[in-house]
């Protein structure tokens, strides 16, 4: 038959032959139809980034949108610091009176008043016309019946007290015989004197305890308060009712400390409480015109109705800068001024050309013909 017989199995591999040589490249066949998209891979790592590119031009401004709904009010914050006091208000209308305390106990009794002014004199009676004369040693009264012989009553020889006629001399050298009339007033021996002077020490004593009691209730003073005709710089700590006070202006910004030459004052007092004896003994040293120096004008201060103002010593002028920030608020707050920014006197004397000096932010000494401040203290 000629009917090809099946397929034998394939036989083994032959060795292979040797490489032909390339044939002439066929022409391109047609592009196939592009296969379905793959899954997208992994991203990438991400590339270096690019430069800027140019700004583009604004573009127009969109419609505002609607406000948002209010949110829920915040918790409140913490109160904030104490601002500073407000300026006093108006003063309001007087509200009604009110109804009459019960009166309190009764004092006692005051001291007798000063005698009043004489009456007029009363009309004249009808007298006898009288004469006494003396021709030592006899005293007599004569009128139209007779005359009267007085000696007996002012003869000392006696023992009759009663009579006695003593001059100032007699008594110092004999002692009081004439009816006890010069008077132990510390020690009284007479009832109504003693009775009397007992009046006055008790009533002394009750003014001595009324004054503590107002000491008691008034309030301590404090640093930087107005008072006192000035404001209060340093406070004695062995007694917390006395202490210092400052003008709340300076009385002077360009006064020498000396009156024209230089001289030793002995003003060399430093520590607090000397100021008031420097001031003296300037005052003393130098002599008038008070007012052409330092001292002198402090000491001629009245700020608040007082006239015992003077030159702070060394240690109370540092002790004003002290409380510099204190004393300037309160000062201007009642009509004062704050301290200038240069040197100002102490009455403290280095020799006999130089006296202390201070100023807010350090201290020193000057000449003293230098023009510098003057803001005087006072103690209460």
């Amino acid at each position: 038959s000629s009917t090809p017989g099946p397929t034998g199995p394939q036989g083994p591999s032959g060795n292979d032959g040797a490489d032909g040589s390339d044939g002439a490249d066929g022409t391109n066949g047609l592009d196939g139809a592009t296969g379905a998209t793959g899954s997208t891979g992994p991203q990438g790592a991400q590339g270096p980034a690019g430069n800027d590119g140019a700004d583009g031009s604004d573009g127009a401004d969109g419609t505002n949108g609607l406000d948002g709904a209010t949110g829920a009010t915040g918790s409140t914050g913490p109160q904030g610091a104490q601002g500073p006091t407000g300026n006093d208000g108006a003063d309001g209308a007087d509200g009604a009176a009110g109804t009459d305390g019960t009166d309190g106990a009764t004092g006692a009794t005051g001291l007798q008043g000063l005698q009043g002014p004489a009456g007029n004199d009363g009309a004249d009676g009808v007298g006898i016309a009288q004469t006494l004369s003396f021709t030592s040693p006899n005293l007599t009264l004569s009128d139209s019946g007779g005359t009267v012989d007085l000696t007996s009553l002012i003869n000392d020889a006696d023992s009759d007290i009663s009579n006695e006629i003593q001059n100032l001399s007699e008594v110092l050298t004999e002692g009081n015989t004439a009816d006890a009339q010069i008077k132990n007033v510390t020690d009284p021996t007479d009832a109504q004197d003693a009775a009397t002077k007992a009046y006055v020490d008790a009533l002394q004593a009750q003014i001595a305890a009324l004054d503590a009691r107002i000491i008691a209730l008034e309030p301590l003073p404090t640093i930087g308060e107005f008072r006192y005709g000035g404001v209060v710089f340093w406070i004695d700590p062995t007694d917390n009712t006395h202490g210092l006070v400052c003008a709340i202006a300076d009385q002077s910004s360009a006064i020498q400390w000396s009156n024209g030459s230089y001289i030793v004052t002995g003003a060399t007092g430093v520590a607090i409480g000397t100021g008031a004896a420097n001031t003296a003994t300037i005052i003393t040293a130098q002599g008038a015109t008070e007012t052409n120096y330092a001292a002198g004008l402090a000491k001629a201060y009245t700020g608040g109705g007082f006239n015992d103002w003077f030159l702070p010593s060394d240690d109370e002028l540092k002790e004003i800068f002290l409380n510099g920030a204190a004393i300037e608020a309160t000062a201007t707050a009642n009509g004062g001024a704050v301290f200038n920014t240069t040197f100002y006197w102490s009455s403290t004397e280095v020799n006999f050309e130089k006296a202390e000096t201070s100023k807010l932010t350090n201290n020193g000494s000057a000449a003293k013909g230098w023009g510098y401040n003057v803001r005087a203290v006072r103690a209460f």
